[in-house]
């Protein structure tokens, strides 16, 4: 019986493939960033070289005047919005940068969400209260978009910040002017407290130094800038740096400079500070005029209001709410060249990781037919994928998963990468490829609508053992996972073939 049905889905996933169409979606590479913009509940999307603007997208759709920080995963696919009187947080679509979409929501009953801290991994999201009163801490789970323990409560939290390596958060507690280290799981995306506080006067935004061995800590009012040494969840303090300005609402670090947003009375500046070993930060005197306006009375809870691009060359400013447009600063040249027309009252804005993308190689294609696992759980794979999209894609995949078998077929392209990986060496080296990353869509079962991410990496004869899969099949409705698998191939072949 088992084998009949196995006949049926296999039989069935190449009527799908035969029946559906191709269609392809040119997805821009560059040192983007997305904005939120507070008054008509929207995001935009920016792309700082050129000034481009792409929006701005969900008026109508997300809360208009509630809309606070926004957060980019690591791998540049979603972004996490927090809506304050909604009590919300929303899950954005980036694939597609240039036309996002919205895969759904969560609500945070209590939490007046105002800040955002993602796992490296961006599996977890660790979400701030703006409130000052019974103030918790949510865990989400990313992927589920479901919450991953009961709700952490803490005195006051107007910041939240996660160590590089995912084990240690700070929550910054302004109104108590101290800050409490604690303790990450990224396996179960759990949080608990170590009991660990430190005095830091007024503290709004925290960030960590990319080694995880120096913590910066601004003042939401005050002209202060705090400075940790940290070594594990103990912390060492170092000092505080004084600056001329009203108040210092935003941080941000990349690589040894620290960027800091300063206040006055009639201007916006951008200081820079030098990060030369753990717990040493000195004053470059570095200062950078700007075309948003900050206010110096106040500011949001720990908001975002500067992201770095990957690459280092671009800093980019939101005001607190007060502009529709946000500054962008050449930090070859340490200033700014440009503003970015967004949408009214840009409050926060997250950089998308880097797109330095080994070199893209059109003219090929990526034919494999392999069987991953064990008898109790596997795969059967067979697919057919260009590297520049003009053939329809086939992947069918017949998988057991210890209970019952399923078939998943993807019939349409988002995005296709061919590259070489100079681990590999593939059956045919005059191709100049032996890597494939494809993004597709589809179905499982014939009724539930799917993404594929698939990695398929060609290494010589014999393919099983050797070649390399990495496969993860998506539900399009709730962005869970529903099955994913990865490692050598125990049959088959995987094989960077000429296009023609």
């Amino acid at each position: 019986m088992r084998y009949l049905k196995f006949i049926y889905l296999s039989f069935l996933s190449m009527l799908l493939i035969f029946i559906s169409n191709s269609s392809k979606a040119d997805v821009a590479l560059g040192n983007w960033a997305v904005v939120s913009n507070l008054d008509n509940g929207t995001i935009s999307v920016v792309d700082p070289a050129t000034g481009t603007s792409y929006g701005p997208f969900f008026d109508g759709i997300l809360p208009d005047e509630d809309i606070y920080e926004i957060k980019v995963t690591p791998d540049g696919k979603k972004a996490l919005v927090a809506s304050f009187y909604e009590q919300k947080v929303y899950f954005i679509d980036l694939t597609d940068p240039t036309n996002p979409s919205l895969l759904g929501s969560i609500d945070t009953p209590g939490l007046y969400t105002e800040n955002i801290a993602i796992s490296p991994d961006g599996k977890c999201a660790i979400i701030g209260d703006g409130n000052q009163t019974n103030v918790h801490l949510y865990v989400i789970n990313i992927d589920s978009m479901t919450a991953s323990q009961s709700p952490f409560t803490l005195p006051e939290v107007t910041d939240v910040a996660m160590s590089p390596d995912g084990s240690v958060v700070i929550a910054s507690s302004w109104s108590n002017d101290n800050i409490r280290v604690l303790s990450f799981n990224q396996n179960d995306c759990s949080i608990s407290d170590t009991g660990n506080s430190y005095s830091a006067p007024n503290p709004n935004n925290a960030e960590f130094s990319k080694d995880g061995k120096t913590l910066i800590v601004v003042q939401r009012i005050g002209s202060g800038v705090k400075i940790f040494e940290v070594n594990g969840t103990t912390l060492t303090d170092k000092g505080e740096i004084n600056t001329d300005c009203l108040n210092v609402p935003s941080v941000a670090i990349h690589n040894n400079k620290a960027y800091i947003l300063c206040a006055k009375t009639d201007i916006a500046e951008l200081t820079i500070f030098d990060i030369t070993g753990p717990g040493q930060v000195s004053d470059t005197g570095i200062r950078i005029d700007l075309s948003v306006d900050i206010p110096t009375g106040w500011a949001y809870f720990g908001v975002n209001q500067i992201a770095v691009t990957p690459d280092g060359k671009y800093a980019l400013v939101s005001s607190e709410g007060l502009n529709n447009f946000i500054s962008v600063v050449d930090l070859s040249t340490n200033t700014e060249v440009r503003t970015i027309t967004t949408d009214d009252n840009s409050v926060s804005v997250s950089t998308m990781p880097s797109t330095t993308q080994p070199s893209h190689v059109d003219n090929g294609r990526m034919f494999a037919n392999f069987t991953i696992g064990n008898w109790t759980n596997f795969a059967t794979v067979d697919t057919n994928i260009t590297c520049n999209g003009s053939i329809t894609p086939w992947f069918s995949m017949n998988y057991f998963d210890g209970s019952a078998y399923h078939v998943v077929v993807a019939y349409s392209s988002v995005n296709v990468l061919c590259y070489d990986d100079p681990g590999f060496t593939p059956v045919y080296p005059t191709v100049l490829f032996d890597s494939t990353e494809a993004h597709l869509t589809g179905m499982m079962d014939g009724y539930i609508p799917v993404r594929v991410e698939i990695v398929l990496k060609d290494d010589g004869e014999p393919g099983y053992g050797r070649d390399y899969i990495h496969i993860k099949i998506i539900d399009s409705n709730t962005s869970s996972v529903i099955y994913e698998t990865s490692g050598t191939i125990t049959s088959g072949s995987v094989y960077a073939m000429p296009l023609y």
